[in-house]
């Protein structure tokens, strides 16, 4: 400024009059916006801003601020307003110590522990609760596939019959219609199911399943099989079913 090829160049002084102007002209134009349009204050992160910068920084899905107390609603309905995001020193101290949980969260310390599996069959599941079901049901398909009756034959056949219009959740043969209802008791965990440290293979689509109808939930019992700290994957075959297809 200007251009070197410029017949008249600026000296210095002149150059650094201009510096200065400017300087003062940008400082006032800052003061005036400032002045006009509110400025931004120094706050603390949101409880949920806080859960994102960990899951970010870190790479876990975990909510690590669950701990922390909501925060208020400004009268415009934000949560973010720095008025009312201050920091004290007891709220410093409740985001340190969930940081330091968060790394320790993070990071491996000693031997890898061992993995446990659970495979667990629809079939098996029922077979638990009654035997006999299990039995039938097997006995009633062999007839079907050896003999060539209908399924209505092969169920008039049957020594016991079981329920075919169950309304809650119940464990059901699709071949037959014919199903039992759960049935779950803690009794000391005397019932879990047992872990594997070999990965169980998955298994081939079966006409056993368990019916859940909506807002019900349905109970496996793994006993302390499983570590106190780790993360679980669980992996399930299903699918939806209508009115009109039970």
């Amino acid at each position: 400024m200007p251009p070197e090829d410029a017949e008249v160049q600026l000296t210095d002084a002149e150059k650094a009059r201009i510096v200065d102007w400017l300087s003062g002209e940008i400082q006032v134009a800052s003061q005036v916006r400032r002045s006009e349009q509110g400025h931004t204050s120094f706050r603390r992160m949101t409880r949920y801003e806080y859960k994102y910068a960990l899951q970010d920084l870190l790479g876990i899905p975990h909510d690590f601020s669950r701990d922390l107390p909501p925060e208020t609603a400004s009268e415009d309905g934000f949560k973010n307003s720095s008025e009312l995001l201050q920091m004290t020193a007891v709220q410093f101290e409740q985001y340190r110590e969930l940081a330091r949980k968060a790394l320790e969260r993070a990071t491996v310390r000693g031997p890898q522990p061992q993995a446990v599996y659970y495979g667990i069959s629809m079939r098996d599941a029922a077979k638990r609760i009654n035997h006999k079901y299990t039995a039938n049901i097997e006995g009633t398909r062999k007839r079907i596939k050896e003999e060539g009756l209908t399924v209505e034959e092969a169920f008039q056949q049957q020594g016991e019959k079981f329920e075919r219009n169950h309304n809650g959740m119940h464990y059901r043969d699709l071949v037959t219609g014919q199903g039992i209802g759960p049935s779950w008791s803690y009794g000391g965990a005397k019932h879990a199911w047992i872990p594997t440290t070999t990965r169980p293979e998955v298994p081939p689509v079966s006409p056993d399943i368990v019916m859940i109808p909506a807002n019900a939930r349905y109970i496996i019992d793994v006993g302390d099989g499983l570590p106190d700290v780790g993360n679980m994957r669980v992996r399930i075959r299903a699918a939806r079913y209508s009115a009109e297809d039970t």
